[in-house]
């Protein structure tokens, strides 16, 4: 036996390292820019004076001592009520541009997505330009009708709402319109076989069909909502949001409570985030084994101009502060 003319087979083959070098790249990456940070920042607000220590998270839930707990306890509030605005926009809105066939359809629906467009610092100063202390809707219905104080001002939990609502229901709408997209029309055409009625199969069989995408879809405005940050310092006032409490603490040198708040807030975004990985994994995506469902035209002649002008109102309101930043901008 020749040992010299046997070949040593390498520990790694070149199609493995194919596959495994990039993996360790992203790996690499994900601990250096998540990982690291997020185990300096947890380290650091286990600190004080030299050793470890739990005072800072036990002021942090002293609510006599602070108010990290009410600013928590605010953000938490707003976040659930965001998803439940945005929803409340974003899903009936999924519907109307997917299940219907609309004149001019794919210009109101780039007006209808705008706001995930632009960055969420210029629709929160849209907003204040049009719906502030001196915006230009309060100041029009005060001169138009003659009233000695604007009628309304964006301000407080409202105008976080507000804000919020409008720059995050894009996420529902386009979750949920791609899920329709992939709709399976053949459990509907069984269920109108059947004599269910359009109520009965938008619950029984649409909705739990759309459900993964809902949930995916407000599981991450929650999250973008808690750590929304612009709006709740421009807006809030009195009323407590833990990201502003962040901010105001490092401005007045207060670095370990401001360290223990970003720390509980990224615990309650990766626990939502675990919550969307789990949804992902067990829930899926609508599924598609039949023919999907053509949009359905409007044969009443009111019933479709009702539709087009429902949808363009729609676009127009949504698309308003963004058109009123770019009027401003010009005078």
């Amino acid at each position: 036996m020749n040992l010299l003319s046997d070949k040593v087979e390498p520990s790694f083959s070149r199609e493995q390292m194919k596959t495994w070098l990039p993996r360790a790249l992203v790996l690499l990456l994900l601990f250096l820019t998540i990982v690291y940070p997020l185990w300096q920042l947890f380290t650091a607000s286990l600190m004080h004076e030299g050793g470890w220590s739990l005072r800072h998270y036990l002021e942090f839930f002293d609510a006599g001592g602070n108010h990290s707990l009410a600013a928590l306890a605010g953000s938490v509030m707003v976040s659930l009520a965001t998803v439940v605005l945005a929803a409340l926009i974003g899903i009936p809105l999924a519907f109307l541009f997917e299940r219907f066939e609309l004149p001019g359809k794919r210009l109101l629906s780039v007006l209808a997505t705008l706001p995930i467009v632009l960055p969420p610092l210029v629709g929160v100063v849209a907003f204040m330009v049009l719906l502030g202390d001196s915006g230009m809707l309060p100041r029009l219905l005060q001169s138009a009708f003659g009233l000695e104080h604007q009628p309304f001002r964006l301000q407080g939990v409202t105008g976080i709402l507000i804000v919020h609502a409008y720059s995050f229901y894009v996420y529902f709408f386009l979750f949920v319109r791609a899920a329709l997209k992939r709709l399976d029309g053949s459990t509907i055409e069984a269920a109108q076989s059947l004599g269910a009625d359009q109520v009965r199969i938008l619950f029984r069989v649409v909705l739990p069909q759309l459900r993964p995408a809902i949930t995916a879809s407000g599981i991450l405005v929650f999250m973008i909502s808690m750590a929304s940050f612009s709006a709740p310092l421009l807006f809030a006032g009195n009323f407590r949001i833990l990201t502003v409490e962040i901010f105001k603490n490092k401005m007045q040198g207060n670095m370990p409570m401001a360290i223990a708040q970003s720390v509980m807030l990224a615990v309650i975004s990766i626990v939502f985030l675990i919550l969307s990985l789990r949804q992902g994994q067990e829930g899926g995506t609508a599924g598609q084994k039949g023919v999907p469902l053509p949009p359905r035209p409007i044969r009443s002649a009111g019933a479709r101009f009702a539709a087009v002008v429902i949808a363009t109102v729609a676009s127009i309101f949504l698309a308003l502060p963004h058109l009123t930043l770019l009027l401003i901008s010009f005078v």
